[in-house]
């Protein structure tokens, strides 16, 4: 059921807001900062959760995510695959999050020669995505999303969506990356490299921008 990435979705956003700010100048209607997430809001509404912790867009029925930064559970990484010789059964750890016997498992499985799989494992249930291939020594951008407030698990990889789950997620708590320190359903390293990379999210902070000093409409 793979929907719209995050990321096409912030750049729609994104043009809309600046159209808006040329047509109509400041402050930006329909939006608001929150600390929690409304049930209901007007279709096309915006809703800014902390400081820009993440930014949300209403259906009329729900609320989808723009952006979020790393503590609305959104974490990028610049992952280099070692060899991938063949199918395995090891998943290899991207993103842990969590405690000991109450983790989050965002992972990624060799499932044939330079072909590997990415899932997500909470307890006893495990979300897979799509085979995809990838290159020894290669580097690709991998997004990784753990929404607790719209209980969303989404992977992209070069912007491509390869994960995209609707599922009970618990807010992200001590995050580890290419190691799992939890002794989980993973090796205990990535084979491979990975580094970290930031999360900013520049539409969030250009409308907290437009709004401040503006009466600005706080939710509680």
């Amino acid at each position: 059921n793979m929907s719209t990435p995050i990321s096409a979705r912030a750049q729609f956003v994104s043009l809309q807001e600046r159209i808006d700010q040329g047509l109509f100048g400041s402050p930006p209607p329909g939006v608001t900062i929150a600390r929690h997430l409304p049930k209901f809001a007007p279709a096309g509404s915006l809703v800014i959760l902390g400081n820009c912790a993440a930014l949300y867009q209403s259906s009329g029925y729900g609320w989808d995510a723009v952006e979020q930064a790393a503590s609305g559970g959104h974490y990028r990484l610049k992952v280099t695959f070692g060899a991938v010789p063949g199918a395995s059964a090891v998943y290899w750890p991207l993103v842990v999050a969590g405690e000991q016997s109450a983790g989050d498992f965002v992972m990624v499985r060799p499932v044939g020669p330079d072909e590997v799989t990415f899932a997500y494992r909470l307890q006893s249930t495990l979300l897979t995505g799509s085979t995809v291939r990838v290159s020894p020594g290669h580097s690709y951008v991998v997004d990784v999303v753990l929404d607790a407030n719209i209980g969303q698990v989404e992977v992209t990889m070069n912007g491509t969506l390869v994960l995209d789950e609707f599922w009970f997620v618990r807010p992200p708590v001590h995050a580890t990356f290419g190691v799992d320190t939890l002794g989980g359903p993973t090796a205990r390293t990535f084979d491979g490299n990975l580094e970290r990379l930031a999360t900013p999210t520049p539409t969030c902070d250009a409308l907290r921008h437009r709004l401040s000093g503006q009466g600005t409409t706080h939710s509680p």
